[in-house]
């Protein structure tokens, strides 16, 4: 029986062993496709840490811009043709799912490395206005990527504390978050799972406690950005997508 054990034990060992060995691979720059590849991961690679970093630097270029446009996927289809047709107008459309905390993000980054604004206008339509920390969509467009651009502790408490109880507190520290982000095959694995938790949780949710109309997040940071541009002095304007 001794025997028995301690060769289970030694193969859990070399089993695990292999399994690290497996998991940091696939975070390497040469197995990382590979892996994304044979797992069917490939759909979860950083696609959206990327865009998201281009969102945040084009707000923080430094430039003759003196005006602010940002929002949701609307506004981008809208703006991309004339992205680089002005020096007024700083063009930053995005997608609902930076959430209205994103969105603020973004102000607060442009307003800090530009000089004479004067305007900032924010086009939104009903799903960003809904829009709060998701399984589906917040650690690949907020967490991570404002992780890495070292912003996420600029957003309030109310909003840390959702994100923890969406992902736990663990995945919101920089050295998880980037094990998570440099391999699909983590990241489809971490995400299916919080995902099916949060189904979860909801299947045992009332419809009384679900969310209608304008999120609380969304209505914080829409009060921050009108305060934060009011301080500096800046118009700022919330519009309507075109419908």
């Amino acid at each position: 029986m001794k025997r028995f054990t301690k060769k289970l034990i030694a193969f859990l060992g070399i089993f695990a062993v292999l399994l690290l060995t497996f998991d940091l691979l696939s975070a390497t720059e040469r197995f990382r496709g590979v892996f994304a590849a044979l797992t069917d991961s490939s759909d979860y690679e950083e696609g959206a840490e990327r865009e998201v970093a281009a969102y945040l630097a084009k707000s923080r270029t430094p430039g003759s811009y003196t005006k602010l446009l940002v929002g949701d996927s609307v506004c981008a289809q809208m703006t991309e043709a004339f992205y680089d047709c002005n020096q007024q107008y700083c063009l930053v459309g995005n997608n609902r799912a930076l959430t209205m905390a994103g969105e603020y993000l973004l102000v607060k980054e442009f307003l800090e490395t530009h000089e004479n604004v004067s305007e900032v206008w924010l086009m939104a339509g009903p799903d960003l206005l809904q829009t709060s920390i998701d399984a589906t969509y917040s650690y690949s467009y907020v967490v991570l990527p404002f992780l890495q651009a070292d912003l996420l502790d600029e957003l309030d408490e109310a909003t840390a504390e959702e994100m923890e109880e969406t992902f736990g507190s663990l995945f919101l520290k920089k050295p998880v978050a980037e094990l998570i982000a440099g391999s699909a095959v983590n990241r489809k694995l971490y995400l299916n799972y919080v995902k099916e938790r949060e189904e979860a949780l909801e299947k045992g949710e009332s419809r009384e406690n679900q969310t209608v109309g304008m999120s609380d997040l969304a209505e914080r940071y829409l009060r921050k950005i009108y305060e934060l541009c009011d301080a500096q002095g800046v118009a700022c304007y919330l519009i309507p997508d075109p419908l």
